[in-house]
């Protein structure tokens, strides 16, 4: 499953354009996306099943996952979206 979640997040990184936040650049390749996505985020992908195992609360791992993607992503969200 963590891999999953991984690979659940990579055509996001290929679309979008990675960004300095993840090292990848504005243009990555879909191979580098899908490599980045099983090597670091699969690792937050165990981590939320590690965190869902003891606490079985969905709302934590929400909670967990918007603090995560919130602050690098807030100034392009604000951008977008004219707040």
């Amino acid at each position: 499953m963590a891999v999953i979640f991984g690979l659940a997040h990579a055509p996001g990184l290929y679309l979008r354009g990675a960004g300095a936040v993840t090292a990848l650049g504005d243009s990555p390749t879909l191979f580098a996306s899908a490599a980045y996505a099983i090597a670091v985020l699969s690792l937050a992908g165990l981590a939320f099943g590690v965190i869902w195992a003891r606490t079985e609360n969905l709302l934590v791992l929400m909670f967990i996952h918007a603090r995560v993607d919130l602050p690098p992503m807030l100034p392009e969200f604000i951008e977008t979206f004219g707040l």
